[in-house]
This record gives C-alpha cells, sequence and structure tokens, in this order.
C-alpha cells in the first residue's frame, strides 16, 4: 500500500479502508473534511479497534450578557 504524504493522512471511509483520501492536506496532516470529523482512522496505522484518533472540537459558547444586568 502506498502512502503519500502530500494527501490527506486519513483513510478515506470505513468501507475503503485500505485507501488513502484523496484531498490535499490542509490543516496538519488532514484534509477539511477529516480536520471536521469527530474521529479520524490514519491510513499509515494499522487498523484495529483502538486505532482511532480522537480530536476534540468542544468549544466553550460565551455566556450571554442579559440586558437587566446592564
Amino acid at each position: 500500500m502506498q502512502v503519500s504524504t502530500e494527501q490527506c493522512m486519513s483513510i478515506k471511509n470505513k468501507k475503503d479502508a485500505n485507501i488513502q483520501c484523496p484531498h490535499p492536506r490542509k490543516y496538519g496532516d488532514y484534509c477539511g473534511i477529516h480536520n471536521k470529523s469527530k474521529t479520524v482512522i490514519r491510513i499509515d496505522k494499522s487498523i484495529t479497534p483502538d486505532s482511532r484518533v480522537f480530536i476534540n472540537l468542544t468549544f466553550k459558547k460565551p455566556d450571554k450578557v442579559s440586558s437587566e444586568a446592564i
């Protein structure tokens, strides 16, 4: 299996686990699609149930200031 370092380092999808994502790397090792994903399976790692990389995308929204408090 040939891994290109110019392309996204994720697998294309779970059905095609041996195919690398065809999109170019944009955000570190991943394309825009896989950068937004909650879980990413890298193409250069062996595929096991523990091979998923979890990306924390939790953003804390600022508290709203009510007009009564002003």
